[in-house]
């Protein structure tokens, strides 16, 4: 694996040809298998690692290798950090035209789990079976889960709670499919059935109003860090 890629897959080339592979690390040498070709790359899914990456770890999360809705929980934190900081290097020298773009050292998340404060999941029955989880971007599959790691407790909390009732929400709803937004605000947890709910929530001091089906920073862990960064540069112009 020669490179990493926007978005997290590993880089190989077979004759020339670029081939992607995904849950990869630079340096790594791997046993993987092509499954589609385009007119310009092979996109691949990997078979084993015969020579892992010293950055390789274990994931966090039992479901990494068939969500993928995490692309680097495979990859110490450290190095995950190091490699993104590259790709946006990348982007401003091959899209931006910039030779040497000058880059401030990247501002690690204080919390690399436990930090996201909004998931959409869906609710399937298929006959007498429950499915309740991520949708998977191939064929549209749900992936049932239990819990999920980057997810903030009380959001596995209400996950926990909507499986042990033995998914009653759903049942009196009359729905064998439906996609659920659950969002918390650092106290409590909602659900996009109980309307457009307004939450509230306060960063460095500053407390902000926003609805629960608007967009708003979902990982709250890295708010000090980005308000006390903007704050030195508007107070520096």
């Amino acid at each position: 694996i020669e490179d990493l890629a926007f978005g997290g897959q590993g880089v190989t080339r077979i004759d020339g040809f670029v081939v992607f592979v995904p849950m990869t690390i630079p340096g790594e040498v791997v046993e993987i298998r092509i499954l589609e070709r385009k007119k310009d790359y092979a996109l691949a899914e990997l078979i084993s690692v015969v020579e892992p990456s010293p950055a390789r770890i274990k994931p966090h999360c039992p479901y990494f290798s068939e969500c993928q809705g995490c692309s680097y929980q495979h990859m110490d934190y450290t190095e995950e950090i190091k490699w993104k900081a590259k790709q946006i290097k990348d982007i401003f020298v091959r899209i931006g035209g910039f030779p040497d773009p000058p880059m401030h050292a990247p501002a690690p998340c204080p919390h690399d789990l436990h930090y996201r404060n909004k998931v959409r999941l869906r609710y399937k029955k298929l006959k007498d079976i429950h499915l309740f989880g991520y949708i998977l971007s191939e064929k549209r599959r749900t992936l049932d889960i239990e819990k999920c790691p980057i997810a903030s407790e009380l959001i596995n909390q209400k996950i926990q709670e909507i499986r042990n009732s033995g998914f009653s929400l759903f049942e009196e709803l009359g729905q064998r499919s439906y996609n659920l937004v659950i969002i918390e605000d650092g106290t409590r947890v909602y659900t996009a059935l109980e309307g457009d709910v307004t939450l509230n929530t306060n960063v460095c001091g500053k407390q902000f109003s926003y609805s629960i089906n608007s967009f708003f920073q979902v990982n709250r862990t890295i708010f000090p860090v980005l308000y006390d960064y903007i704050s030195g540069v508007i107070g520096n112009t």
